[in-house]
C-alpha cells in the first residue's frame, strides 16, 4: 500500500512521490492533490498495483515528457512519441490520423494469455475504421471505439472473430478484458457494452500502438486521449470503480467528458 492522503499538504502516498520524482517539472496548487488522491483512490482500490503501464497525458506540463511517464512504474516502461502528436495541456495527446501516434508496453511478459485489460480515456467523438490502441499481429491485442458502422470492436490475445456493439459515441472512459480462454468483455464509462466468447490464441510480442495499430500499413487515428493503461483481468465492480477515479480526476481538472 502507499503512504496514505496527504496531511497538511506535505506528504502524498508512495506511488505519488515516485512519480514527483521522476518528473522534471510538478504541478502546483489543487492539482497536487488531484494526482495524489487519483493514486491514493487506485491503490485502496486493489488496483494500482496490479497495472503495467499507467499514462495519463493529461497533465498541466509536458516540456521535459513528464505526459509520457508510466505511472504504475515512472522511468519504466514509459510510453514514446512518435512522428509528434500532438499534446494539449490538461487534455492530452491527439493524433494526426496519418502519421502520429505513442509507443505503449509490450503485452508479451506483462499480461498472461488469459487475464489482460486495456483502457483509455477518449474525449473526441469521431468514426474510425482504425483502432484507438494496439497490435494486429497473428495473435491480437487491439481496440476499435467507433467505426463507420457504429461498431465497437475488440480482440484481446485472439486472432479469431472479434465483438461487435453497435455504438454511436466515442467519448468516455473505454475498457476492454480477458478473465478466461472464453471470457472477454468491453466497458464504456463503467458500464458494460457487450461480452464475447472468442477463444484466447496468445500474447502477441510487440509494443502496443497509442492512437494508432501496427497493421500493414499502419492504421492512425484522430482520437484524444487523456488516459492509457495496460493491466490485468478486471471484474465489473472493478471497471465501475476505475471509471469513477478517472473521471473525479478529469472532471476536477475541468475536462472529463461523462
Amino acid at each position: 500500500m502507499g503512504g496514505g492522503v496527504p496531511e497538511g499538504g506535505s506528504t502524498y502516498t508512495d506511488e505519488y512521490q515516485a512519480l514527483l520524482d521522476e518528473w522534471t517539472t510538478d504541478p502546483t496548487g489543487d492539482t497536487l492533490t488531484w494526482q495524489n488522491d487519483l493514486c491514493y483512490s487506485l491503490d485502496t482500490a486493489d488496483l494500482f498495483d496490479r497495472l503495467k503501464q499507467l499514462i495519463i497525458s493529461a497533465i498541466t506540463n509536458n516540456d521535459d515528457g513528464e505526459a509520457l511517464v508510466n505511472w504504475a512504474n515512472p522511468g519504466t516502461d514509459d510510453a514514446t512519441e512518435v512522428n509528434s502528436p500532438t499534446w494539449t495541456k490538461n487534455q492530452g495527446y491527439t493524433g494526426d490520423g496519418s502519421t502520429s501516434y505513442l509507443s505503449g508496453i509490450n503485452p508479451n511478459g506483462n499480461v498472461t494469455i488469459n487475464s489482460a485489460t486495456g483502457g483509455i480515456y477518449i474525449r473526441n467523438n469521431l468514426q474510425s475504421d482504425n483502432e484507438v490502441y494496439g497490435i494486429d499481429d497473428s495473435d491480437d491485442f487491439y481496440l476499435r471505439i467507433r467505426n463507420v458502422g457504429n461498431q465497437a470492436r475488440a480482440k484481446i490475445n485472439t486472432g479469431n472473430t472479434q465483438l461487435l456493439a453497435s455504438i454511436t459515441d466515442a467519448t468516455g472512459f473505454w475498457m476492454s478484458t480477458r478473465r478466461a480462454v472464453d471470457d472477454v468483455e468491453v466497458y464504456r464509462n463503467g458500464a458494460s457494452v457487450d461480452v464475447e466468447t472468442d477463444a484466447s490464441t496468445g500474447v502477441p510480442n510487440g509494443n502496443l500502438f497509442i492512437l494508432g495499430v501496427n497493421d500493414d500499413p499502419v492504421r492512425y487515428t484522430s482520437y484524444q486521449f487523456s488516459v492509457f493503461f495496460v493491466m490485468d483481468s478486471i471484474t465489473d465492480a472493478e471497471a465501475t470503480s476505475f471509471n469513477t477515479i478517472i473521471e473525479t480526476y478529469l472532471d476536477n481538472l475541468g475536462v472529463g467528458v461523462q
